[in-house]
């Protein structure tokens, strides 16, 4: 198991119909019910939990907009430090 690791990813999520989409990027996943998680959204925003035993239990970063996210962007490029 690592203790420290960086995470780069590039994401595309796709509109359908115009509705918002969303995609997670997780790590530390110890069983499909326990892990970390980065979730995207296709507008822009962006948010990092903790789910435990299938429930969100900690947010460690709220929906935000980071100012040099674009809506109208492809494709997202995610980096991810994790320090133990």
């Amino acid at each position: 198991m690592f203790d420290n690791a960086v995470i780069a990813v590039d994401v595309q999520i796709p509109r359908i119909n115009n509705d918002n989409a969303n995609a997670v990027i997780a790590w530390r996943i110890q069983d499909p019910k326990n892990y970390y998680a980065l979730l995207l959204s296709s507008d822009g925003y962006v948010s990092v939990r903790v789910l435990e035993e299938g429930q969100w239990k900690n947010t460690l970063y709220d929906w935000t907009k980071p100012e040099n996210t674009s809506p109208q962007a492809d494709t997202y490029h995610v980096d991810i430090a994790y320090n133990k």
